[in-house]
């Protein structure tokens, strides 16, 4: 379960070092200094230990995913995009036009495509789900 929380706990710091090199592996461009700046949640397995990441930033009319991260052993069981369709649909009410993600790597890539992504046409390198009025 995914729950929304207000700062970098030691808990997440220690997440993101332990995960380091598998989040760099498929987010090569991400920056842990632009959390500061982010909405923060993080995804709970049964145990209660920290499974997973999801940032993102409000930019004027865009939302800007910094993070969507999961470990391994949570990945392709539907975790991700039980979380996002929701959160997704609140982004669209509240007049967001579009979801922004970067990253070049297949595994990600294939995930933001059954997600609705597509490459972008304005914004080089990145991946957008543009919202239908």
């Amino acid at each position: 379960m995914y729950q929304k929380v207000n700062e970098i706990t030691v808990e997440i710091s220690n997440f993101l070092d332990q995960w380091e090199d598998d989040i760099l592996s498929i987010f090569t461009d991400f920056e842990r200094e632009e959390l500061v700046f982010c909405d923060l949640y993080v995804y709970k397995d049964e145990s209660g230990g920290i499974g997973g990441l999801f940032f993102f930033q409000e930019k004027e009319d865009l939302i800007l995913i910094e993070l969507d991260y999961l470990t391994p052993e949570h990945r392709n069981k539907g975790i991700g995009a039980a979380f996002l369709s929701p959160l997704f649909d609140q982004f669209k009410k509240r007049g967001f036009k579009k979801v922004i993600a970067l990253t070049g790597e297949q595994i990600q890539l294939d995930y933001l495509s059954q997600l609705g992504f597509k490459e972008s046409r304005t914004h080089a390198g990145k991946f957008e789900r543009v919202f239908t009025q």
